[in-house]
């Protein structure tokens, strides 16, 4: 299991040189400024995901890989898929994304659309029941599905057991199509 923090992109020099973090003036909270530095291969979002995934998904020994994706997380993944599309079909089962932010466009390939469409299911914020189909994949998504609640931050603990209920499922099937070949 790895776990991408593509929100990290930069780090604290040094501590702040004060007591406090936070002062109150004027009944607004002041933050003291702090020098950072970008921490190299995170400098944003897209190259934290490249980076992560040629350090170390391109070389584990893992022959099967399954993604959970949160908000622009599945905006990261869209763009894993593009970069490193071949070992996207030759590993990756599944893609469950969780109120994803990602889009896909005619700018895209017609393989990443068909993987993404053919691979993943979106549980979006929704006033629905868990699992009840909110919209049906097009040419440039995936099906999303009803998280079971319509607060962003909390569709990926309300959907945990239908997520892992589709990650199962898609893994088991890939693994199986993998055997037959």
């Amino acid at each position: 299991m790895i776990v991408f923090n593509p929100n990290l992109n930069e780090v604290p020099v040094k501590e702040p040189d004060v007591l406090r973090a936070t002062f109150l003036k004027n009944e607004k909270i002041l933050k003291p400024r702090v020098e950072t530095q970008k921490i190299e291969g995170s400098e944003n979002y897209i190259k934290h995901g490249e980076y992560i995934w040629k350090n170390f998904v391109e070389i584990a020994k893992a022959k099967t890989i399954g993604i959970v994706a949160h908000s622009r997380g599945g905006d990261n993944t869209v763009h894993l898929v593009s970069q490193f599309h071949k070992d996207f079909k030759e590993r990756v089962a599944v893609i469950a994304f969780t109120d994803s932010v990602h889009h896909l466009s005619i700018f895209d390939s017609p393989q990443v659309r068909k993987f993404i469409r053919k691979n993943a299911k979106n549980w979006v914020t929704s006033e629905f029941e868990l699992g009840k189909v909110v919209r049906e994949s097009t040419e440039f998504d995936c099906i999303r599905v009803s998280a079971g609640h319509p607060k962003h931050e909390y569709t990926s603990g309300v959907a945990i057991n239908s997520v892992f209920d589709f990650l199962k499922t898609q893994i088991e099937n890939f693994q199986s199509s993998k055997s037959k070949k």
